[in-house]
């Protein structure tokens, strides 16, 4: 009996990985799972690789905006 390819490539392309990965956002994918907006908010630490917002993410949020509004 022939084994199985359980690799990610025999079983097509996914889906999921044409939008970005930030919860609520349906953009395509420009960098790293993410559309730029949320590229930027990712380097910037308001969200995980997974697009997870952490418990803080108000103050951040909030910083991040006084941040960039005086540049």
């Amino acid at each position: 009996m022939a084994k199985e390819n359980k690799s990610p490539q025999a079983k097509g392309p996914q889906t999921s990985t044409d939008f970005c990965v930030a919860e609520g956002c349906k953009k395509s994918v420009e960098r790293m799972h993410f559309c730029q907006e949320h590229f930027e908010w990712y380097k910037e630490g308001l969200i995980d690789k997974r697009g997870s917002r952490p418990s803080d993410f108000d103050k951040k949020h909030q910083l991040w905006l006084r941040k960039k509004t005086a540049a």
